[in-house]
């Protein structure tokens, strides 16, 4: 599995590859410190997750979630950062993103939630951290299927 990495922060960008590099067959294939280099990157590595920090610069990671689910809509993307944003107050609508993980998270978390993550088939939208313990799962609404008026009469 590849990764596509994006903290302005180096030493989120090495812990994040030092824990990714404990997992057999993970692999770091890209990494920046702005979210426009990595909708640039994403398109260019397609990558098998996307991990970014909420606040980088140039464009932040919701906007660089939204712009690369546009490339890539059925890739994992995790918003990765320190700000507590409590699940109330998560866009529910944050496109392309399947989780917001606290940076505080373990190393054995932080492992087992991309293996989640890259096993699910649906987007989904947690807040997992040690602040925010909630899940919110974004799945699709589907309208209910239009009653079959040959099994209305039997």
């Amino acid at each position: 599995m590849r990764f596509l990495i994006a903290s302005d922060s180096l030493y989120v960008r090495k812990r994040l590859k030092f824990v990714i590099g404990l997992h057999s067959g993970w692999i770091v294939c890209g990494e920046t410190g702005n979210g426009l280099k990595a909708v640039l990157l994403a398109n260019e590595l397609k990558p098998d997750l996307v991990i970014l920090d909420l606040a980088i610069p140039m464009l932040d990671g919701l906007r660089a979630a939204g712009e690369i689910s546009k490339i890539l809509p059925k890739v994992p993307i995790v918003i990765y950062s320190p700000v507590a944003v409590p699940h109330q107050d998560f866009p529910a609508n944050a496109p392309g993103v399947w989780a917001m993980v606290s940076q505080f998270e373990n190393e054995e978390s932080l492992i087992e939630i991309l293996e989640r993550l890259l096993q699910q088939g649906a987007p989904r939208v947690e807040t997992e951290s040690n602040p925010f313990t909630q899940t919110q799962t974004r799945g699709e609404t589907q309208a209910a299927p239009a009653p079959d008026p040959a099994q209305e009469s039997e």
